[in-house]
């Protein structure tokens, strides 16, 4: 129990969770109309590929551009060591 509550009093997990949360919102409210359309001749296993795929590339995206991030940090750091 105490290691749950060390890392969920460190500022940078604390910062990722909120991130996270932060882009999983914006995806539901991307893919809400698609849901809210769906209609009983609509094929519910292309809709959860699609889905599947949408949830995926949003955190794709974002790791791309923190690991881009934290590669920059890296290159800087070293070109001053």
């Amino acid at each position: 129990m105490a290691g749950n509550t060390l890392i969920g009093q460190n500022a940078e997990f604390e910062a990722l969770q909120r991130q996270n949360m932060q882009l999983f919102a914006g995806w539901q409210t991307q893919v809400l109309p698609k849901l809210s359309g769906f209609d009983k001749d609509d094929l519910p296993k292309l809709l959860i590929a699609e889905l599947a795929e949408s949830l995926l590339n949003t955190f794709r995206k974002d790791v791309a551009c923190n690991v881009s991030t934290h590669t920059d940090q890296i290159s800087i750091t070293h070109k001053l060591s």
